[in-house]
């Protein structure tokens, strides 16, 4: 993963560990964009944040 689009209201977690756990970075709704480059190919899991 490279870029996000976050087409939603709500707010999504990503992370880079399996079961949703070492959050990485968050999106808000509306968000679109490109990652830096530490985040990227990283992403293993997203949902919507707890």
């Amino acid at each position: 993963m490279e870029s996000f689009s976050n087409r939603r209201a709500e707010l999504w977690c990503y992370y880079d560990a399996g079961g949703f756990n070492n959050l990485i970075f968050a999106v808000e709704g509306g968000a679109q964009g490109n990652l830096i480059a530490a985040h990227r190919n990283r992403v293993t899991s997203l949902r919507i944040c707890p």
